[in-house]
Order: structure tokens, then C-alpha cells, then sequence
């Protein structure tokens, strides 16, 4: 099966695409022409239905080109597309979950992209498997007590921890946060800002923003 012109264009990019027909709707649901065998009166009704694109169902007029010729014959003009696109492939699985918080399963794929065989549309593939890393034996060990230096305001913190739970408690209680710890990396947020770092060796180093002037500032803490 060969289609050529703007129509072929137009059917990659999007599968949905339904162009005009007659401008008085007499192709629209008015079925084949009468004369010829099925697949020479859909590539006619394709081509009224179409003016300038043209369909050609080679390999003969059985299996796959019957169904779609049949189904052609029968379609209003502005679903004659759909009989073109009428199978597809199963989609892939989901990607996996990963990080050092509790792992998760992956997002189930998506349902196939239409093909040109004869069956019917690919159902969505399975949910993909649950990320490693995913138990609180993955999250480093942050705590301590970090001096502060940088552009953030901040002298001294004190950073206990819970599992994968982290809380700050800044110059001595001026400021307070809670966050998560997943691997290295650390977020936490608070009433003064919501930051995040990294840890490597015993410096947490990163940054935060001011909540109400979006404003960032840059911290490095040594425990």
C-alpha cells in the first residue's frame, strides 16, 4: 500500500489528522462508487474524498488492503483516515523507578503507535519494575553540626536525621527546615526559604530561595 503527495506528509505527523471533504458533504458517508472490485472503488473514494492525494492498495485486494478497502467504502469522508490507521503495536513497558527514596513502579507505557498491519490497536504495555535503591539504606548520612559559610545568612545548623527524614536547625533556632534525603542530594524547605545540596564527604554545599522574592543565595557547611 503506497500513499503519496501532502497526504502522506500529513498522516506522520499526526495519525489523527482528518483533512476536508466536498465542500456540499456529498462524499460523506456515501460509500463506494458502484463498479470495480472493492479496492479499486476505495482508492477512488479515497481520491474523491481527497482531492490530490492518492491511495494505492498493491499485493491484491485480500487480507489487510480487503479490510481497509471495506472499511473505506463504508466511512464518511472524514473518517476514511482511520481506515488507513485502523492497527498498531503494543506499547513499552514504563522506564523504572529510581533515587533513594522509597522505590516506586514505573509508569505503564503508553498504548502503541498506529502501524499498517491488518490488526487491531496495540493495548499499553505493563508497568515497569520498581527502582533499587529505593529503602532508607540508601539515603547518606547527613547529620551533624555544619559552620556555615556563603551568602544565605546562615552561621551554624544542626542537622538531625530519621531514615531518609532530615531537619534543620539554623542559628540557633532562627530557622528551622525539614526535607528528604534520597542518595548524596537533600531537599528541605521552610518558612525563610527551600533549599537544596549535596553532600561530599562532611561539606553540604547548594542553595535556597527567598519564598516571597524568588531571590537565591548559595551555602556551604562543613560537620
Amino acid at each position: 500500500m503506497t500513499l503519496r503527495s501532502s497526504f502522506f506528509l500529513a498522516l506522520a505527523l499526526a495519525a489523527s489528522t482528518t483533512l476536508a471533504c466536498s465542500s456540499d458533504g456529498s462524499n460523506d458517508g456515501a460509500g463506494a462508487a458502484s463498479g470495480g472490485d472493492a479496492c479499486s472503488q476505495a482508492e477512488q473514494r479515497f481520491a474523491d474524498c481527497k482531492p490530490g492525494s492518492v491511495l494505492e492498495l498493491n499485493g491484491g485486494c485480500t487480507g489487510g488492503n480487503l479490510q481497509r478497502a471495506e472499511c473505506i467504502n463504508a466511512a464518511s469522508c472524514a473518517e476514511v483516515d482511520q481506515c488507513i490507521l485502523q492497527s498498531g503495536t503494543g506499547g513499552a513497558g514504563g522506564t523504572p523507578g529510581t533515587g533513594g527514596l522509597p522505590g516506586s513502579g514505573g509508569l505503564p507505557g503508553i498504548g502503541g503507535t498506529p502501524g499498517t498491519g491488518g490488526g487491531s490497536a496495540g493495548s499499553a504495555g505493563s508497568a515497569g519494575t520498581p527502582g533499587t535503591g529505593g529503602t532508607t539504606s540508601g539515603c547518606a548520612d547527613i547529620s551533624g553540626t555544619y559552620v556555615m559559610t556563603g551568602t544565605c545568612a546562615v552561621a551554624q545548623c544542626v542537622v538531625t536525621q530519621s531514615g531518609c527524614t532530615a531537619n534543620f536547625n539554623c542559628n540557633n533556632g532562627a530557622a528551622s527546615y525539614t526535607g528528604a534525603v534520597g542518595g548524596n542530594s537533600v531537599t528541605f524547605a521552610g518558612l525563610t526559604g527551600t533549599c537544596q545540596g549535596i553532600l561530599s564527604g562532611d561539606t553540604l554545599a547548594g542553595t535556597c530561595t527567598d519564598p516571597l522574592t524568588a531571590a537565591t543565595c548559595q551555602y556551604s557547611g562543613k560537620r
